[in-house]
């Protein structure tokens, strides 16, 4: 069950699914997964449809203390149907997404091996930076938060390379802040929600800035 007090959705909820709109709770997490749905089967914009319902799973996976149940099985599936190999690295990295969040870990792992083949080969133009997201998608879903904080950090800087705007990208930096938070390295996610916050307002960041020095609080008296 949801906190009565669950998070907000931030100001960059994908537009197309208006049940989370900006301050929305995660109450509107069914209906717009319902309309994900309605996108992908109807529009001809489906890959946006794709990226977009895949941030947002991801997203409230992220923001949720007891996510809701999440139809991340039929988003992957539809990503290994529709790209089956390697197409456009923006898109590829969220069928990796979508596989790690729907506990296939294996298929992300694979698709980051073939973005990383490419990037060896030349043949990527945003280079190594798609296959370690998507390694680090695979490592966070399963629990291994040091190495998805350790992969994402070391491409932080390359993250305008993969594409998309600013907002899309946040969710990679969102996902080493709470990897950064999973594995003790309360210090770091500190700095990023830090400038995170001096650039614009977010609850959600207040509440992890919140929580890390809560946690810093407490690894403190622990050592007294």
């Amino acid at each position: 069950m949801l906190r009565k007090n669950a998070p907000h959705y931030p100001r960059h909820a994908p537009r197309r699914f208006p049940g989370l709109r900006r301050g929305a709770p995660m109450t509107g997490a069914a209906p717009a997964c319902d309309r994900l749905g309605l996108a992908l089967s109807t529009t001809a914009a489906a890959a946006q449809a794709y990226v977009d319902g895949a941030s947002l799973l991801w997203r409230i996976m992220l923001y949720a203390d007891a996510p809701p149940p999440l139809p991340w099985q039929d988003l992957a599936a539809y990503g290994e149907r529709v790209w089956p190999q390697p197409a456009v690295p923006f898109i590829d990295v969220h069928c990796a997404m979508a596989s790690a969040g729907g506990g296939d870990a294996d298929a992300a792992r694979r698709r980051a091996d073939a973005l990383a083949a490419l990037a060896a080969d030349a043949r990527l133009p945003p280079g190594a930076l798609p296959g370690v997201l998507a390694r680090a998608a695979a490592a966070y879903a399963a629990g291994d938060f040091a190495a998805a904080a350790d992969a994402i950090e070391a491409m932080l800087a390359d993250l305008p390379r993969l594409g998309g705007s600013h907002a899309q990208r946040e969710v990679h930096e969102e996902t080493l802040i709470r990897a950064c938070l999973h594995c003790g390295r309360t210090q770091r996610a500190r700095v990023l929600l830090e400038q995170r916050l001096a650039r614009r307002p977010s609850a959600v960041d207040a509440r992890w800035l919140d929580a890390a020095g809560a946690h810093a609080s407490a690894t403190v008296s622990g050592g007294d």
